[in-house]
């Protein structure tokens, strides 16, 4: 189990809780998959976060950084997060209105974007009881758009610029 759990730390930046990742080992070993950090990694992003990692054990890092006015969290940052909700702040709510909600039938994204921007609410999964983290693009990440699907894992990493509490992410930051 430790080599796995530092691996996903390493690479993923989650702290897996012994009791998922020992229920997680059993269901490969059950469906007779592999016991790898990939498979297990795998696992991880089809699930919610808040099942996965170990409560209340996060680095304080990121906490500490968005209760300040401006800061740079540090190059060696590495978190993985799930998307809660994408909401595109470039259009005002009437226009959010007359697209409606993404649908099998109609799954491109309307509007220009280039000149999208989308604010991300997060959850780190650490404490599921605290308010979400808030995130926005500062130029389009390549690979999201606001028909991407809630529990969709991204990975944090490096000098992310944290504004009032909001992290200022673009594709140089996010995986």
């Amino acid at each position: 189990h430790d080599g796995i759990t530092a691996a996903l730390k390493e690479k993923a930046g989650v702290r897996v809780s012994s009791e998922w990742l020992t229920a997680c080992l059993a269901h490969l070993r059950q469906t007779n998959e592999a016991e790898s950090e990939e498979q297990v990694l795998h696992q991880i992003l089809y699930s919610d976060l808040r099942n996965v990692v170990q409560r209340d054990q996060d680095d304080g890092i990121l906490r500490q950084a968005l209760s300040q006015e401006h800061t740079i969290l540090p190059t060696c940052f590495l978190l993985m997060v799930q998307v809660e909700e994408f909401l595109d702040v470039s259009l005002n709510a009437e226009a959010r209105l007359q697209v409606g909600p993404a649908s099998a039938t109609a799954p491109t994204p309307v509007g220009n974007q280039q000149l999208r921007c989308l604010k991300l609410y997060l959850s780190d999964g650490y404490n599921p009881t605290r308010q979400h983290l808030v995130a926005m693009e500062t130029s389009p990440i390549s690979n999201l758009s606001v028909n991407s699907k809630a529990g969709m894992k991204l990975l944090l990493r490096g000098a992310i610029p944290c504004r009032h509490g909001i992290l200022m992410c673009n594709n140089v930051h996010e995986q």
